[in-house]
């Protein structure tokens, strides 16, 4: 493995994109309305990737730190379909937990000079918004709050990738991050990112059930319910939609996302099952060697493309019929 596809693997890079596609949504729906500025809208993206990549590799070393990989790794040979190589860069000595330390430093120091400019350039609202999504983040997987531990780390995901980062987007790009549009787009966005952490919970159910992590998944007490819970959320999702139609926020064209809905009812069924068959359909997967790791990937990679998909339908219709 190169240094790039290490390096990719440790930052989590397949779940990158659930960054890229809230900015670039909101980008694009300011695009229909403002002249937005190129130049500031990619340095606000590249600090957003930054953040996330460093809040993914501070999970990984708050987990490694504490023993929590240790306890996991113990428990994932007994429990089904939960993921085998969680750090597994670590456990192989292949970086060390220094080195890991400072990627996390470096990633935030780049994104806080990038903030700062922004700032300057688009208003200091920027770092209002960025206060804000830091402090959840950091809450996220530490103490004291360990809102990820105490059933609200789906919120706190949701609140981060959909209103915070389509806010900041929107305001870099040169529109008014109160516009309906932008406001109620974020609210969806962030309900179906939230999904994703919330399918991520589902499968490691019983390990957090063992390492006594209570996520959502955990805190509603049985696991068929966590899966009903995740179509629920779905459904709202597409109830702000209709809302935003009956008010005459977004176009009625934009039900056309309505065809990614079967998408959500596929995952949903899949969550029952143990089916690691990869349908052209579905879009892009990450395969790994282990069936274990497949059948993880499999749905939170699919849960992932919903949000995309969506988010491509949704731009698409605003833009050409606003």
């Amino acid at each position: 493995m190169n240094r790039f596809s290490l390096w990719f693997m440790i930052s989590r890079g397949y779940s990158l994109i659930l960054s890229v596609i809230p900015y670039f949504l909101a980008v694009c729906l300011a695009s229909a309305r403002y002249d937005i500025n190129f130049q500031y809208s990619f340095l606000g993206l590249l600090g957003v990737v930054l953040v996330q990549a460093a809040i993914n590799m501070l999970d990984d070393y708050r987990d490694w730190t504490s023993g929590n990989v240790r306890a996991y790794k113990e428990n994932v040979t007994i429990v089904e379909n939960s993921r085998s190589h969680k750090c597994f860069y670590l456990e192989q000595n292949i970086i060390s937990s220094k080195t890991l330390l400072f990627a996390i430093i470096f990633c935030c120091t780049i994104a806080s000079l990038i903030g700062i400019y922004l700032a300057f350039m688009c208003g200091f609202i920027i770092i209002q918004i960025a206060m804000l999504g830091a402090l959840l983040a950091i809450s996220y997987s530490l103490p004291p709050f360990n809102l990820n531990s105490k059933g609200l780390g789906e919120l706190a995901i949701g609140i981060i990738f959909g209103p915070l980062i389509m806010s900041g987007a929107y305001i870099v790009a040169g529109g008014n991050p109160f516009d309906g549009v932008n406001l109620i787009s974020s609210f969806i966005v962030g309900i179906l990112i939230a999904n994703v952490a919330h399918t991520h919970s589902i499968m490691d159910y019983d390990a957090d059930i063992k390492n006594n992590k209570n996520t959502l998944a955990v805190c509603l007490l049985n696991k068929h319910k966590a899966i009903f819970f995740q179509l629920l959320l779905y459904v709202w999702a597409y109830l702000f939609l209709i809302l935003g139609i009956v008010y005459d926020i977004l176009p009625i064209q934009s039900l056309l996302t309505l065809l990614i809905f079967p998408y959500a009812v596929e995952l949903n069924e899949l969550m029952m099952n143990e089916d690691t068959t990869q349908k052209l359909w579905m879009g892009p997967i990450t395969r790994l060697k282990d069936d274990k790791d497949n059948y993880f990937m499999l749905r939170l990679c699919l849960s992932r493309n919903i949000v995309l998909f969506f988010s491509i339908l949704l731009a698409l219709t605003y833009y050409l019929y606003d």
